[in-house]
């Protein structure tokens, strides 16, 4: 198919806007696959055979077919079913089709906001509307309630996996809640079902509301369509009926200053429900409610509509400019919730009641006044929530220039219980290559634990000598989705520095943190840290550049119990000198030494926590390394090389391994044709120390003889690789035979791209055979 709109969007033609023809085609398809096999005999030291794989398709297209349909598609296929989506959409002035993943909604009561695998087909005239669906099964709609509990999340779904962007969030007080962006106000797990949100809290007195569908069968097949007939322009008539037995019957009065809609529907099983909608608009009323109600055996396909009664009622009463009130009422079964605003001049007056599982009421006074540049408020409070009674008075400031600005907020409440809150949002630009912006939101209560939220981000730059970027942020989350009771705050931060204090030298340092601690028990739970130096100085016959690196990463699981202890530390030092264009010689030392944790034994049911059995490994590396290369005139070159290597790997109940290495290798190369490179390499090495792999008998030694041997495809447009074969032969106290043969393959053009490489290895005494190969390929279209 992405072919195919390939094809189709290379022949374009403009010429005439109104017979216009285009497709505009963007995506990516890749497929990945790695894998090591021992095909035979015994498994080499630290060869862990596992097979990975992972394709990915994703797809958009727009455009338009003769200068009368709109096109527009997207599809989606990953490694998981529950994210697998595709959908494609052709659209004229009197007709619309759509198959694929589509969301339909049939009347107000018998479908609302149901996704389906299938296709619809509507037409549309003056005087008559039309529009009809099939589907396959695929998804059960579900509906949640997830009391606020001061954090961020996660929450957990109760049911999983959901289908991919079938969720509805909202969030607020009460019945009148506000939609969530996904990506901007929270992420989610489909897999898992699980939501966390972003740069947010769901405080307490808020819930969270989330409609999906998840994975399962709803039994068979779903079909319908609605007709709609105008015989006035004023007026509608129509019905809709559904696959099961269901059906409805609706007239929509419609004019310039009223609206109604009534309508009535049979599920199929006998049960009836009523839905009534309108609106009026006149002068200085804005007036608009519905009315809903369904029995509870009503059969509701789909999210947004519950069996019951709900009443819905909003208006707005302008008398005079300066004067402006606005109203709700909002009933749902046993729940109700109203809202009244007045605005006069300066002054604001809010009432908010809610009742239903829990109680909140709030009677509010805002004040607000410009001096100048600058915005001034204050306000009162008086809230009830359940039976306990709070004053609030608060306060608050902004402003805006072009280069500053800031907003801040704070209120103290007493009464029943204490509370205090403050946050506000602050950004400064003084010059160009220098940006600071900071957001924050506190709040301390009685009756929850502490809430705190801050994202501060900054750039800096001074001409060419210094730049540094960071990003710092608290929030408070829960340790555990399925545990309200024991909260917790994570701190993260990134950052970097770069210093150029002449155009030779460059230095730099970037460290980075996550944390995150019980606020219940003060237990840090999760811990990782990762500072990094780099130093770079080049001129033209001369480079030096040296890396130092440490890793530290702890956690416990809900238990309490160790899962991660790990730490590590890096160096590396590179040296080059090239005196002329066709001589160089390089070195380079590393070093790695790093220790964590390797497993950890859970107690049996007679233990307690304290006999957790904990092993940790270690492993030291150390390498240091010699390189001459001189260049011919003739298109080839030859290499002088040393490398000493100290490496030691201590596992428990496992003889450690350490093990030292001295190699000397003579590598040449020569062109044979224009883009091949005809090479071979001989070394000998010399090894000494414990090798329980290859003797079990203590320290050892022994010498090593080999070459490699192969084709190199010299870059050009976009293609490159090489195929080789390596032998090597172990004697003196040890005696090992191993031959290597392997393929590397890398290509780049247009919008193919392929990585691959493969490895066949063969070993005796001891004997195996292991084959490893990786893959990754794909096609992009920008």
């Amino acid at each position: 198919m992405l072919l195919l709109l390939l094809l189709l969007s290379a022949g374009n033609d403009t010429t005439n806007i109104n017979d216009t023809t285009y497709i505009n085609v963007s995506g990516r398809s890749t497929f990945f696959y790695q894998g090591k096999y021992l095909l035979e005999g015994f498994t080499p030291p630290e060869f862990y055979p596992f097979t990975l794989r992972n394709n990915v398709l994703q797809l958009n297209v727009d455009g338009k077919i003769k200068g009368d349909l709109d096109i527009e598609g997207e599809a989606y296929q990953g490694r998981r079913e529950e994210e697998n989506m595709a959908f494609f959409n052709v659209k004229g002035e009197h007709v619309e089709g759509s198959m694929g993943d589509i969301p339909i909604s049939l009347g107000g009561l018998l479908i609302q906001n149901k996704h389906i695998r299938g296709a619809k087909l509507g037409m549309n005239s003056s005087k008559l509307d039309g529009e009809g669906f099939y589907s396959f099964p695929r998804g059960v709609s579900a509906k949640e309630t997830i009391q606020g509990d001061g954090t961020s999340g996660p929450f957990q779904l109760a049911n999983s996996p959901v289908i991919r962007n079938t969720e509805i969030v909202r969030i607020g007080i009460g019945l009148d809640l506000k939609k969530l962006e996904k990506g901007t106000d929270y992420r989610i797990d489909y897999t898992i079902g699980r939501i966390t949100l972003i740069n947010k809290i769901l405080y307490p007195e808020e819930t969270m509301e989330v409609e999906y569908e998840h994975e399962g069968e709803e039994g068979k097949s779903l079909a319908g369509g609605k007709i709609s007939v105008k015989p006035f322009n004023a007026l509608s008539i129509g019905g809709s009926g559904i696959n099961t037995g269901g059906y409805s019957v609706n007239t929509n009065i419609g004019t310039e200053d009223l609206n109604l809609k009534i309508e009535g529907a049979d599920d199929g099983d006998g049960a009836k429900g009523l839905r009534v909608d309108g609106g009026i608009r006149e002068g200085i009323f804005d007036i608009g409610g519905s009315y809903i109600a369904t029995g509870d055996e009503f059969n509701v396909i789909g999210k947004g509509l519950e069996p019951g009664e709900e009443i819905v009622v909003n208006g707005t009463v302008t008398p005079r400019s300066e004067l402006k009130i606005t109203s709700s009422y909002r009933e749902r079964n046993s729940e109700n919730d109203r809202m009244l605003q007045v605005n006069l001049h300066n002054f604001q007056y809010n009432y908010k009641r809610y009742q239903g599982f829990n109680y909140f009421s709030s009677h509010g006074l805002l004040a607000k006044h410009k001096f100048e540049e600058i915005n001034l408020s204050g306000n009162f409070d008086y809230e009830t929530r359940d039976s306990l009674d709070i004053y609030k008075i608060g306060g608050g400031i902004d402003f805006s220039k072009q280069s500053y600005g800031m907003s801040i907020t704070s209120s103290y409440g007493t009464g029943d219980f204490r509370e205090t809150s403050g946050g506000g949002k602050i950004w400064l630009t003084p010059r160009r290559g220098i940006s600071i912006s900071s957001s924050a939101e506190v709040k301390r209560s009685d009756l929850y634990s502490p809430i705190t939220v801050l994202v501060s981000n900054y750039n800096l730059s001074s001409l060419e000598v210094f730049r540094s970027t960071g990003r710092y942020t608290i929030q408070s989350i829960r340790r555990n989705p399925g545990n309200e009771d024991e909260p917790g705050r994570r701190e993260t931060g990134s950052f970097r520095f770069d210093g150029y204090p002449v155009k030779w030298l460059v230095l730099s340092y970037n460290p980075g943190f996550s944390r995150s601690k019980s606020l219940t028990t003060g237990t840090i739970f999760q811990n990782s840290q990762i500072h990094n130096i780099n130093t770079r100085l080049r001129n033209k016959i001369f480079s030096i550049g040296a890396i130092k690196e440490w890793r530290k990463s702890y956690s416990l699981n809900y238990d309490d119990v160790k899962t991660q202890d790990n730490k590590e530390e890096r160096e590396r030092l590179n040296i080059m000198w090239a005196p002329v264009t066709s001589l160089s010689v390089s070195g380079e030392y590393s070093n790695l030494d790093g220790d964590g944790l390797y497993r950890f034994l859970r107690p049996t049911s007679e233990d307690s926590v304290g006999d957790t059995l904990i092993q940790y490994r270690t492993r030291k590396d150390r390498t240091f390394g010699l390189n001459t290369t001189y260049l011919f005139t003739g298109k080839g070159k030859a290499s002088l090389k040393y490398q000493n290597r100290r490496y030691e790997l201590r596992i428990p109940d496992s003889l450690p391994t350490a093990t030292t290495e001295n190699r000397f290798a003579v590598r040449g190369e020569e062109r044979v044709i224009d883009i091949v490179n005809f090479y071979q390499e001989i070394f000998w090495a010399y090894r000494e120390g414990l090798e329980p792999f290859m003797s079990s008998a203590g320290e050892i030694k022994y010498q090593v003889i080999g070459f490699e041997t192969g084709l190199s495809f010299i870059p050009k447009d976009g293609i490159k690789g090489r195929i080789f074969f390596g032998y090597e032969n172990a004697y003196g106290e040890a005696s090992q035979e191993k031959k290597i043969s392997g393929l590397d393959i890398y290509v780049s053009r247009g919008p193919i791209f392929f990585d691959g490489n493969g490895k066949y290895n063969i070993s005796s005494n001891p004997d195996y055979r292991t084959f490893e190969i990786s893959i990754n390929a794909g096609l992009r279209v920008e």
